[in-house]
């Protein structure tokens, strides 16, 4: 998979291929510039959230509920496999020729058919499981930040005196 990616970008450069690239299947035009878009895309995407952002949270880390602890925590594993499934078929899709030993599979078999029936599937596996996991695991990681914060609160009170009438 990262040969085709390699081969993709490599592809858009003016360079003449070489000998050690005879084995990786050629991308046609199209799909290698739809690939360069779409990482370029990303790259962008990327740049713009970071440099946008405030420096610090707006807000202080909030606790999860048990049920909503629940559903991110299966969320973050459906997301990763959506994103994964989403990758892999970019791989198949792209691969025109039907060379590589991944278009040869089963999977590929059923991924074409299911992108000639709704190509609108390859953007919504790849899109909203990024989105659903990259949000899973925010606010995971929001939720163990609050539960931190809640502990380290509890052992400073704990270390505290307690003040009683006798002591005044």
């Amino acid at each position: 998979m990262l040969e085709l990616l390699k081969r993709s970008i490599a592809s858009l450069a003016v360079t003449p291929p070489s000998p050690r690239d005879a084995g990786v299947p050629a991308l046609s035009t199209l799909a290698s510039a739809r690939l360069y878009s779409y990482l370029l895309n990303i790259v962008i995407v990327v740049t713009y959230t970071v440099t946008a952002m405030p420096p610090g949270p707006l807000h202080p880390p909030r606790m999860l509920t048990k049920q909503q602890f629940t559903y991110f925590s299966v969320g973050l594993p459906i997301g990763l496999i959506a994103v994964s499934v989403g990758i892999v078929g970019i791989c198949v899709v792209m691969d025109t020729d039907q060379k590589s030993a991944l278009a040869k599979t089963h999977f590929a078999l059923l991924w074409r058919r299911a992108v000639q029936h709704n190509p609108f599937i390859q953007a919504f596996m790849l899109n909203f499981g990024a989105i659903g996991f990259g949000y899973s695991l925010v606010r995971l990681l929001e939720h163990r930040k609050a539960v931190q914060l809640q502990q380290e609160q509890q052992q400073r009170q704990q270390r505290q005196p307690v003040e009683t009438r006798k002591d005044r």
